[in-house]
């Protein structure tokens, strides 16, 4: 049942396939060994900041970012991002990593941004929720009203967690 055109695909790249049959994952143990390394931390995530379990895919795809950032076996500097795109060592231009679900003040009066009254607030609350890849910015979950946000000036509180409240 497996495509013609998938079977070129991997002759054209010399890629030999192996196969489990169906229902046994447990056969691929480095499959279920990194599925396991993500839902732990999954759990971790959510249960820090005491987060609805409806935030799973905010924290799957963090935890994500952070695993193919990381050395890909011990001793090894390259990511799991390196090996993907076939590179020696790539360019580590990424944002900082912070505490997932915890608060974050979005800069609204940057210097670079529109300028306003100067007794008006220069942040907006708001909860970190992840990083925005394509625009290499973080992903802030407003709460009032309920909508995600994209900055790249925000500050951290690591040590509060809004979701706990």
């Amino acid at each position: 049942a497996r495509s013609q055109k998938l079977r070129d695909y991997y002759t054209k790249r010399g890629i030999t396939p192996r196969y489990s049959p169906p229902y046994t994952q447990e056969l691929n143990g480095v499959a279920e060994a990194n599925m396991r390394t993500v839902v732990s931390m999954m759990r971790a995530m959510l249960s820090q900041a005491s987060a609805p379990k409806n935030m799973w895919g905010y924290v799957f795809k963090y935890a994500l970012y952070i695993i193919n950032r990381l050395p890909r076996t011990t001793g090894d500097n390259r990511t799991r991002l390196d090996y993907w795109y076939q590179r020696d060592k790539g360019p580590r231009q990424h944002v900082g990593i912070a505490v997932w679900g915890c608060l974050a003040f979005n800069h609204t009066n940057h210097p670079t941004g529109q300028h306003s009254d100067k007794l008006d607030d220069r942040s907006t609350r708001a909860i970190f929720i992840g990083i925005d890849e394509p625009t290499n910015a973080y992903l802030l979950l407003n709460t009032n009203p309920h909508r995600t946000i994209t900055s790249a000036h925000v500050t951290f509180n690591e040590r509060e967690f809004p979701f706990a409240n």
